[in-house]
């Protein structure tokens, strides 16, 4: 076995001309036992040149990553919301083709209500919306006023129908505790609702001149009505819909099917909250921050600012007023 040295440094200190003068010399003392290896000795030089961390430094590594994701957090909400309302806008896109295949083979747009059914434009739609087996199931000669799909009695018949949830008609962004309602009757929800204009939704006792909007009761509109244009009138929009089960003070009616639930007048500012539901006060609105989306008469989708002027709103809601729209 070799002999191991250690290396220590010693100082010489000495005068010269009466200035001092020092010298540092290594000198190898030897040192009894076995040498210890050279592997062994960077190990210890590392063991002894780092350290831990300590309570301070771990405390302010967690305060980082806290405020990091404290700042990513939103950006990572508002990248999902904004692609739910992109999928709300195409939800709207896929209703203006159906509108417009619905157009071209009746020459024209489906009516808000109807009296003989009781139904609306929206299951008018479903042939064209790939839901031909839904439509098929409806009995259109029946009035729909009924909730127990077991009942013997035959206005029941279209229970099964009714209770259909259709994705299409649903907002992404729109939070729910179930798709069908099952308070004062039964229907699937939606979130999107006709333009019924500026007077009623489906009031009979109305002319036909107080019915002002694209789909109305009983009506018969078709593109030569449209005097306004049909880039400047709304065709559909965002419904203001209650999420709860629950009927008594339920502003928004929750259905797709039915009357009155399908469609929305421009007579409140959207988004305008409301103490009780009926014809007068059914309004558009939406789950997105700041605005509304609307299907416009010629297909296209435009979100609109829910603080925008009224009265330019409410023209958009007007089918042939004769004013010019700009927004």
């Amino acid at each position: 076995m070799g002999q191991r040295f250690e290396s220590i440094s010693v100082n010489f200190q000495f005068f010269h001309d009466g200035r001092s003068l020092r010298r540092i010399s290594m000198i190898d003392f030897p040192v009894e036992g076995d040498p210890l290896p050279a592997s062994n000795r960077t190990a210890s030089r590392s063991f002894r040149e780092h350290h831990g961390f300590t309570l301070i430094e771990l405390l302010v590594v967690i305060a980082i990553i806290a405020i990091l994701v404290a700042l990513l957090l939103p950006a990572v909400q508002q990248a999902r919301e904004a692609a739910r309302r992109s999928q709300c806008k195409n939800n709207l896109k896929q209703i203006g083709l159906a509108f417009h295949n619905y157009l071209d083979v009746h020459k024209v747009f489906p009516a808000g209500s109807y009296t003989i059914s009781k139904v609306n434009a929206w299951p008018m739609l479903l042939p064209f919306l790939d839901q031909g087996n839904i439509w098929n199931q409806w009995n259109f000669n029946i009035k729909d006023g009924a909730n127990d799909v077991g009942s013997s009695d035959p206005a029941f018949v279209n229970g099964v129908a009714k209770k259909t949830v259709i994705t299409v008609y649903l907002c992404p962004s729109t939070d729910r505790v179930a798709m069908i309602f099952s308070g004062g009757g039964d229907g699937s929800k939606s979130d999107y609702a006709t333009n019924n204009g500026t007077e009623t939704l489906h009031d009979s006792t109305y002319t036909a001149s107080q019915q002002t909007g694209i789909c109305n009761f009983n009506s018969s509109i078709g593109l030569r009505h449209l005097t306004d244009g049909m880039t400047s009138t709304f065709l559909a929009g965002e419904k203001r819909t209650a999420t709860t089960e629950t009927w008594a003070n339920n502003p928004d009616g929750p259905y797709w099917r039915w009357g009155v639930y399908g469609g929305r007048l421009v007579k409140l500012p959207m988004n305008e909250s409301v103490t009780s539901k009926s014809d007068s006060n059914a309004n558009f609105g939406g789950p997105h921050v700041g605005g509304t989306q609307f299907l416009m008469c010629d297909g296209s989708v435009q979100f609109l600012n829910q603080n925008m002027d009224f009265t330019t709103y409410w023209r958009l809601g007007h089918r042939s007023d004769g004013n010019p729209v700009t927004y």
